[in-house]
């Protein structure tokens, strides 16, 4: 082993103290940024297990459900500390993710420092961690915070391991596999650290190989095999699992596609996306001729670095990339992205080692190397800095995020969804209504594939429509998702409240006395009545449906005071006060609530 001794030769903490201040430059406006649609509700903002902070029912679930379709129950623990300690704002929760990260950067610093006895290569291959564009999607997406927190654990085991191989011990083969546990627990990604670890016995440590390093690994493997298997049941369990609806074929050659795509997205990191969305879902398939190309050029590059094996960094970089993407590369589906930025967090690593390795070999033979490098090496890191810095910025918010992502990929059916409903929700209704007509102008094999989402398309255009207040599209939409889900009772109901504002009364009633007999405990269909009901005098029969409504949905403030302004229609004048009183409770800034309870007060009963 080249790491004799506990202490580096050279102090590192001028190295360690750069690290943290291009990292924090690069990502300062992370502390702007808010949560964004795409999975942050699903993660915190929405979820009961996180939301109510750190209790015991939260930490019980966290460890015995598949939400979200993962396991990470200490992913889970992590968010509910952030409620506890931030609340819902999302500034705290940012600052966890890159502490974590700028805690894994200076752990892999560490580690190749003490091992190599090189702390200048070892702390550019840290900051090429730091600062690269592809990771800020893991360090500024808070729903991601597991890649950080897994990463971290990965890095964890890995100094653990080096301390293991110093001096052997089954306290210390321990600690290596509860720190290796750890990371399975926060994401099963890095099921493939025991391989790693195989492959840094070969360098930096310079282990002697054979069946013992292997041996010595066992119960790591059995640990990563038993992560496998719950990962996929809780995947399979989830609905996240695409096998079934991409065949074996385009899976195995998009992956190989994607080991080339995701070089180049190392050497170019620009025009960077939250999904790639998979060509088999896009109906453009890769050629023969793209797949075969790229299966040539791994092919070229693994028999390079076995050829130069004598290199050592060569052979374990470039292993570490192939063997840590094998999880997520796809061809066991997970999602509909045929590639994503946050898969790159762990395997980059590899490719720097082998990279800044071979340029350190590169410029000790050159006459002026070191100098040349240096330059170089400033050069690249100052423009990392800079895009990273531009890439955070597309986090801002999920408009933000969206637009920049359609730039890249304007093929993403999910992404003009995700983008008209964040226009929907900022009251951008023509926009809204541009990107989900873009979808069904578009609709090509893969809204064939997955036509639930032809569905979906035609019920958020209702929507916006809606609220524009163009009703005759509403209904023709609603009508269209309707057609492809009877079942759709959003639609349903939504369709008779148009009818409603369109004055179609009995119309309105038929379509919304279907939906509450075909689904009497729906909310939506019970208020939506009740507003008919009112809106055509029958004032008892909407007081009932309004109690029905409000036993389900207590804390809306309409519900509320329309219940109050029919008991009044109806004489209930003391019933009538309270519910005004309850309705100013919830909304105090409601003048017709207000009105009403000054006009009341003096005739209701004490």
């Amino acid at each position: 082993m080249a790491d004799p001794s506990p202490l580096a030769p050279r102090p590192t903490w001028p190295i360690a103290a750069l690290l943290v201040v291009a990292t924090v430059a690069a990502y300062a406006s992370v502390w702007r940024c808010d949560f964004v649609s795409l999975d942050d509700p699903t993660y915190v903002t929405d979820n009961p297990l996180v939301a109510q902070g750190l209790t015991w029912q939260g930490v019980a679930g966290a460890f015995t459900t598949g939400h979200a379709a993962n396991y990470h129950p200490l992913t889970w623990l992590s968010h509910m500390v952030d409620v506890e300690l931030y609340g819902l704002r999302p500034a705290g929760h940012h600052l966890t993710n890159l502490l974590l990260h700028l805690a894994s950067t200076l752990l892999l610093f560490a580690f190749l420092a003490r091992t190599t006895q090189a702390p200048w290569a070892s702390g550019v291959v840290a900051a090429l961690f730091a600062l690269h564009p592809t990771h800020v999607e893991s360090v500024a997406w808070i729903a991601e915070r597991k890649d950080c927190l897994s990463t971290l654990f990965a890095m964890a085991t890995i100094w653990a391991y080096r301390g293991y191989c110093l001096h052997p011990s089954a306290r210390r083969a321990a600690g290596v596999g509860l720190w290796f546990t750890g990371g399975l627990l926060a994401k099963p990604m890095v099921v493939s650290l025991p391989l790693l670890l195989w492959l840094l016995d070969y360098w930096p440590l310079r282990r002697p190989l054979g069946w013992r390093r292997v041996g010595e690994k066992l119960p790591l493997f059995a640990l990563a095999a038993a992560s496998c298997v719950v990962t996929f049941l809780a995947q399979q369990s989830g609905g996240a699992v695409q096998d079934l609806r991409i065949p074996l074929a385009p899976r195995l050659a998009n992956a190989v596609v994607a080991y080339v795509r995701y070089l180049g997205e190392l050497l170019w990191p620009v025009k960077l996306s939250v999904l790639y969305p998979h060509p088999y879902i896009t109906g453009t398939p890769w050629s023969r001729a793209t797949v075969v190309g790229c299966a040539l050029l791994l092919l070229a590059l693994t028999a390079l670095a076995i050829a130069l094996r004598r290199r050592r960094h060569l052979l374990v970089g470039w292993g570490w990339y192939l063997v840590s993407m094998v999880p997520v590369i796809g061809v066991v589906q997970v999602g509909v992205q045929a590639m994503a930025d946050r898969y790159t967090y762990l395997p980059f690593i590899g490719l720097f080692l082998a990279i800044v390795w071979e340029g350190r070999a590169l410029c000790a033979r050159l006459g002026r190397g070191r100098w040349l490098g240096g330059a170089a090496t400033v050069a690249v890191l100052g423009l990392l800095t800079l895009l990273t810095a531009r890439q955070v910025g597309a986090w801002r918010d999920s408009t933000t995020l969206y637009e920049r992502s359609l730039a890249a990929t304007p093929e993403s059916w999910a992404l003009h969804n995700n983008l008209g409903n964040a226009y929907s929700r900022a009251g951008n209704y023509d926009g809204a209504i541009r990107e989900f007509s873009t979808i069904l102008d578009h609709a090509g094999h893969f809204l064939t594939l997955m036509g639930e989402h032809r569905e979906e398309a035609h019920y958020n255009l209702a929507l916006a429509y809606q609220e524009q207040g163009d009703l005759g599209q509403a209904i023709a939409h609603y009508q269209q998702a309707i057609a492809l889900n009877p079942a759709n009772l959003d639609a349903q109901s939504n369709l008779g409240l148009v009818y409603l504002r369109q004055g179609k009364v009995e119309q309105a009633r038929q379509q919304l006395e279907w939906v509450v007999r075909v689904q009497p405990g729906y909310p939506a269909g019970l208020y939506n009545l009740a507003e008919v009901y009112r809106a055509a005098g029958e004032d008892e029969r909407a007081a009932r449906l309004y109690e029905r409504f409000l036993r389900l949905r207590n804390d809306y403030p309409p519900a509320v005071a329309h219940l109050a302004a029919s008991y009044e229609k109806l004489g209930l004048l003391a019933e009538a006060t309270a519910a005004y009183r309850r309705a100013a409770l919830l909304d105090p800034t409601d003048p017709a609530t207000q009105a009403a309870l000054r006009r009341l007060q003096p005739l209701a009963t004490p």
